[in-house]
Protein backbone atom coordinates (compact mmCIF):
# COMPACT_ATOMS: atom_id res chain seq x y z
CA UNK A 1 0.00 0.00 0.00
CA UNK A 2 1.21 3.25 -0.67
CA UNK A 3 0.94 6.26 1.84
CA UNK A 4 1.29 9.88 1.55
CA UNK A 5 4.75 9.59 3.65
CA UNK A 6 5.96 7.16 1.27
CA UNK A 7 5.08 9.60 -1.71
CA UNK A 8 7.08 12.25 0.17
CA UNK A 9 10.25 10.41 -0.10
CA UNK A 10 9.55 9.61 -3.09
CA UNK A 11 9.47 12.84 -4.09
CA UNK A 12 12.41 14.07 -2.14
CA UNK A 13 14.63 11.36 -3.43
CA UNK A 14 13.98 12.23 -6.71
CA UNK A 15 14.68 15.94 -6.20
CA UNK A 16 18.30 14.47 -5.05
CA UNK A 17 18.89 11.88 -7.78
CA UNK A 18 19.76 12.87 -11.23
CA UNK A 19 18.48 10.73 -13.56
CA UNK A 20 20.46 10.16 -16.75
CA UNK A 21 18.14 12.21 -19.69
CA UNK A 22 16.02 9.66 -21.54
CA UNK A 23 15.97 9.56 -25.45
CA UNK A 24 13.50 9.33 -28.05
CA UNK A 25 12.49 5.76 -28.47
CA UNK A 26 10.80 6.29 -31.92
CA UNK A 27 6.93 6.07 -30.19
CA UNK A 28 4.61 7.42 -32.59
CA UNK A 29 1.30 9.62 -32.27
CA UNK A 30 -0.28 6.16 -33.58
CA UNK A 31 1.11 4.02 -30.52
CA UNK A 32 -0.24 6.79 -28.41
CA UNK A 33 -3.71 6.97 -29.33
CA UNK A 34 -3.58 2.65 -29.58
CA UNK A 35 -2.82 3.37 -25.64
CA UNK A 36 -5.51 5.45 -24.86
CA UNK A 37 -7.95 3.12 -27.15
CA UNK A 38 -6.96 0.38 -24.73
CA UNK A 39 -7.02 2.24 -21.38
CA UNK A 40 -10.26 3.70 -21.80
CA UNK A 41 -11.57 -0.52 -22.80
CA UNK A 42 -9.30 -1.68 -19.83
CA UNK A 43 -10.85 0.99 -17.01
CA UNK A 44 -14.30 1.58 -18.26
CA UNK A 45 -15.53 -0.53 -14.87
CA UNK A 46 -13.46 -0.22 -12.09
CA UNK A 47 -13.46 -0.70 -8.28
CA UNK A 48 -10.03 0.32 -6.49
CA UNK A 49 -8.84 2.19 -3.66
CA UNK A 50 -7.07 5.67 -3.15
CA UNK A 51 -5.93 8.22 -1.26
CA UNK A 52 -7.15 11.30 -2.33
CA UNK A 53 -6.58 15.08 -1.06
CA UNK A 54 -8.56 17.46 -2.52
CA UNK A 55 -8.11 21.56 -1.16
CA UNK A 56 -10.17 24.25 -2.73
CA UNK A 57 -10.91 27.82 -1.93
CA UNK A 58 -13.19 26.88 1.05
CA UNK A 59 -12.03 23.71 2.16
CA UNK A 60 -8.72 21.17 2.65
CA UNK A 61 -10.32 16.98 2.26
CA UNK A 62 -7.90 14.43 2.71
CA UNK A 63 -8.29 10.74 3.37
CA UNK A 64 -8.30 7.15 2.04
CA UNK A 65 -11.32 5.32 0.64
CA UNK A 66 -12.92 3.63 -2.27
CA UNK A 67 -13.82 4.25 -5.54
CA UNK A 68 -16.47 2.68 -8.20
CA UNK A 69 -15.86 4.37 -11.80
CA UNK A 70 -17.70 3.64 -14.67
CA UNK A 71 -16.30 5.39 -17.58
CA UNK A 72 -18.83 8.44 -19.10
CA UNK A 73 -21.61 6.79 -17.24
CA UNK A 74 -21.06 6.88 -13.30
CA UNK A 75 -18.85 7.36 -10.18
CA UNK A 76 -19.22 7.12 -6.52
CA UNK A 77 -16.13 8.14 -4.41
CA UNK A 78 -16.14 8.06 -0.83
CA UNK A 79 -13.14 8.98 1.79
CA UNK A 80 -13.92 7.76 5.25
CA UNK A 81 -11.90 8.34 8.86
CA UNK A 82 -10.49 5.74 10.62
CA UNK A 83 -13.69 4.34 12.39
CA UNK A 84 -15.26 3.50 8.87
CA UNK A 85 -17.29 6.67 9.10
CA UNK A 86 -17.49 8.60 5.68
CA UNK A 87 -16.42 12.05 5.64
CA UNK A 88 -16.75 13.27 1.91
CA UNK A 89 -18.73 11.71 -0.58
CA UNK A 90 -19.28 12.46 -4.26
CA UNK A 91 -21.46 10.59 -6.66
CA UNK A 92 -21.30 10.90 -10.66
CA UNK A 93 -24.57 9.64 -12.89
CA UNK A 94 -25.04 10.97 -16.23
CA UNK A 95 -25.23 14.93 -15.36
CA UNK A 96 -26.47 14.07 -12.36
CA UNK A 97 -23.21 15.20 -9.58
CA UNK A 98 -23.32 15.43 -5.94
CA UNK A 99 -20.72 16.48 -3.30
CA UNK A 100 -21.87 15.36 0.20
CA UNK A 101 -20.12 16.00 3.57
CA UNK A 102 -21.84 14.16 6.55
CA UNK A 103 -20.13 16.20 9.63
CA UNK A 104 -21.59 19.40 8.21
CA UNK A 105 -25.03 18.15 7.06
CA UNK A 106 -24.04 19.75 3.79
CA UNK A 107 -24.31 18.50 0.26
CA UNK A 108 -24.16 20.10 -3.12
CA UNK A 109 -26.27 19.40 -6.07
CA UNK A 110 -25.18 19.90 -9.90
CA UNK A 111 -26.84 18.99 -12.91
CA UNK A 112 -24.01 19.40 -15.14
CA UNK A 113 -21.66 16.80 -14.36
CA UNK A 114 -19.70 18.70 -11.60
CA UNK A 115 -18.74 21.86 -13.55
CA UNK A 116 -20.65 24.23 -11.37
CA UNK A 117 -18.84 22.60 -8.52
CA UNK A 118 -15.64 22.72 -9.62
CA UNK A 119 -16.06 26.30 -11.19
CA UNK A 120 -16.94 27.52 -7.56
CA UNK A 121 -14.16 25.83 -5.65
CA UNK A 122 -11.67 24.95 -7.86
CA UNK A 123 -12.32 27.82 -9.92
CA UNK A 124 -11.39 26.10 -13.16
CA UNK A 125 -13.83 25.00 -15.83
CA UNK A 126 -14.25 21.51 -16.25
CA UNK A 127 -16.19 18.88 -15.29
CA UNK A 128 -16.09 16.05 -12.65
CA UNK A 129 -16.51 13.67 -15.78
CA UNK A 130 -13.43 14.48 -17.49
CA UNK A 131 -11.48 14.64 -13.97
CA UNK A 132 -12.65 11.01 -13.81
CA UNK A 133 -11.46 10.39 -17.40
CA UNK A 134 -7.71 12.25 -15.80
CA UNK A 135 -7.68 10.25 -13.06
CA UNK A 136 -7.42 7.13 -15.33
CA UNK A 137 -4.62 9.10 -17.57
CA UNK A 138 -7.55 8.89 -20.46
CA UNK A 139 -7.94 11.83 -22.62
CA UNK A 140 -11.28 12.95 -21.93
CA UNK A 141 -13.97 12.42 -24.61
CA UNK A 142 -15.14 16.07 -24.20
CA UNK A 143 -11.87 17.24 -25.77
CA UNK A 144 -13.27 16.05 -28.99
CA UNK A 145 -10.27 14.31 -30.57
CA UNK A 146 -9.04 11.64 -32.57
CA UNK A 147 -5.71 12.83 -33.81
CA UNK A 148 -3.00 15.49 -32.54
CA UNK A 149 -1.80 18.71 -34.94
CA UNK A 150 1.84 18.01 -33.77
CA UNK A 151 4.04 15.33 -32.34
CA UNK A 152 7.17 15.79 -31.62
CA UNK A 153 9.96 14.87 -29.63
CA UNK A 154 10.55 17.19 -26.43
CA UNK A 155 14.38 17.01 -25.33
CA UNK A 156 13.88 19.22 -22.18
CA UNK A 157 11.26 16.88 -20.92
CA UNK A 158 12.85 13.94 -22.34
CA UNK A 159 9.06 12.89 -23.42
CA UNK A 160 6.95 13.09 -26.63
CA UNK A 161 5.09 16.46 -26.82
CA UNK A 162 1.65 16.62 -29.33
CA UNK A 163 -0.86 19.69 -29.65
CA UNK A 164 -4.29 20.35 -30.71
CA UNK A 165 -6.93 22.79 -30.53
CA UNK A 166 -10.06 21.54 -28.49
CA UNK A 167 -13.34 20.61 -29.90
CA UNK A 168 -15.17 23.60 -28.58
CA UNK A 169 -12.31 26.39 -28.28
CA UNK A 170 -8.94 25.85 -26.59
CA UNK A 171 -5.60 24.79 -26.83
CA UNK A 172 -4.01 21.29 -25.39
CA UNK A 173 -0.94 20.03 -25.00
CA UNK A 174 0.23 16.60 -23.91
CA UNK A 175 3.89 14.81 -23.20
CA UNK A 176 4.07 11.06 -23.45
CA UNK A 177 6.39 8.93 -21.88
CA UNK A 178 8.66 7.34 -24.58
CA UNK A 179 8.21 3.89 -22.94
CA UNK A 180 4.95 3.59 -21.98
CA UNK A 181 3.28 5.92 -23.65
CA UNK A 182 1.28 6.89 -21.22
CA UNK A 183 0.58 10.61 -20.25
CA UNK A 184 2.85 12.27 -18.26
CA UNK A 185 2.06 15.99 -18.28
CA UNK A 186 -1.16 17.41 -19.90
CA UNK A 187 -2.23 21.11 -20.01
CA UNK A 188 -5.48 22.14 -21.27
CA UNK A 189 -6.55 25.91 -22.00
CA UNK A 190 -10.06 27.08 -22.19
CA UNK A 191 -10.64 30.92 -22.36
CA UNK A 192 -8.40 32.39 -19.24
CA UNK A 193 -8.59 28.44 -17.52
CA UNK A 194 -5.53 26.40 -17.69
CA UNK A 195 -5.31 23.26 -16.04
CA UNK A 196 -2.44 21.20 -15.31
CA UNK A 197 -2.60 17.47 -14.77
CA UNK A 198 0.64 15.87 -13.99
CA UNK A 199 1.31 11.46 -13.67
CA UNK A 200 4.05 10.14 -11.76
CA UNK A 201 4.95 6.72 -10.40
CA UNK A 202 3.88 4.22 -13.25
CA UNK A 203 2.94 0.52 -12.99
CA UNK A 204 0.82 -1.59 -15.14
CA UNK A 205 -2.38 -1.35 -13.80
CA UNK A 206 -4.27 -4.38 -14.34
CA UNK A 207 -2.58 -7.40 -14.93
CA UNK A 208 -1.00 -9.01 -18.17
CA UNK A 209 -0.94 -6.60 -21.45
CA UNK A 210 -2.08 -3.85 -19.46
CA UNK A 211 -1.44 -0.33 -19.96
CA UNK A 212 0.55 1.89 -17.55
CA UNK A 213 -1.20 3.62 -14.62
CA UNK A 214 0.30 6.56 -12.63
CA UNK A 215 -0.11 5.63 -9.22
CA UNK A 216 -0.12 9.19 -8.59
CA UNK A 217 -2.17 11.59 -9.84
CA UNK A 218 -2.29 15.71 -9.45
CA UNK A 219 -4.65 18.22 -10.82
CA UNK A 220 -4.33 22.05 -10.10
CA UNK A 221 -5.42 24.85 -11.90
CA UNK A 222 -2.73 27.89 -13.07
CA UNK A 223 -2.02 30.45 -10.59
CA UNK A 224 -4.70 29.12 -8.02
CA UNK A 225 -4.05 27.44 -4.91
CA UNK A 226 -6.61 24.56 -5.50
CA UNK A 227 -5.84 21.03 -6.22
CA UNK A 228 -6.94 17.27 -6.51
CA UNK A 229 -4.45 14.59 -5.43
CA UNK A 230 -5.05 10.78 -6.13
CA UNK A 231 -2.87 7.50 -4.72
CA UNK A 232 -4.05 4.67 -6.24
CA UNK A 233 -3.66 1.78 -3.49
CA UNK A 234 -5.59 -0.95 -5.73
CA UNK A 235 -7.35 -0.97 -8.92
CA UNK A 236 -9.43 -3.73 -9.92
CA UNK A 237 -11.19 -4.00 -13.54
CA UNK A 238 -14.81 -5.97 -13.64
CA UNK A 239 -17.03 -6.74 -16.18
CA UNK A 240 -19.88 -4.27 -14.99
CA UNK A 241 -21.08 -1.77 -12.37
CA UNK A 242 -24.51 -1.62 -11.38
CA UNK A 243 -25.88 1.79 -12.01
CA UNK A 244 -27.70 1.84 -8.93
CA UNK A 245 -23.92 2.14 -7.40
CA UNK A 246 -23.87 5.73 -8.58
CA UNK A 247 -27.06 6.74 -6.83
CA UNK A 248 -27.19 9.00 -3.76
CA UNK A 249 -30.14 10.54 -1.69
CA UNK A 250 -29.52 13.29 1.05
CA UNK A 251 -30.13 12.32 4.71
CA UNK A 252 -33.72 14.22 5.73
CA UNK A 253 -31.03 16.59 7.79
CA UNK A 254 -29.11 17.48 4.68
CA UNK A 255 -28.70 21.15 3.83
CA UNK A 256 -29.10 20.67 -0.20
CA UNK A 257 -27.07 23.60 -2.05
CA UNK A 258 -28.52 23.58 -5.60
CA UNK A 259 -25.68 25.01 -7.96
CA UNK A 260 -28.23 25.87 -10.79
Amino acid sequence: MRTWMGLLVVVLLAGCASAPPRQPTGLGEKSFWADQAKRSTKLKHVNGALGLRYKTKQMNVGGRGRIASTLGDGLRLELRDPLGRVRFLVALKGPKFAAYFPSEKKAYIDSERGTRYLRQFLGVGASFEEVQDLFFGVMPRTFGLKRLDSWEWDPSKGSYKGSAKLAKGGQLRVWVHPGNGAIELLQAQRGPDVVEVRYTDFSPCCGKDSPALANVVVLEPEHRRTSIIAEWDDLTPVLSIPRDTFDWSPPDDTIINDLE
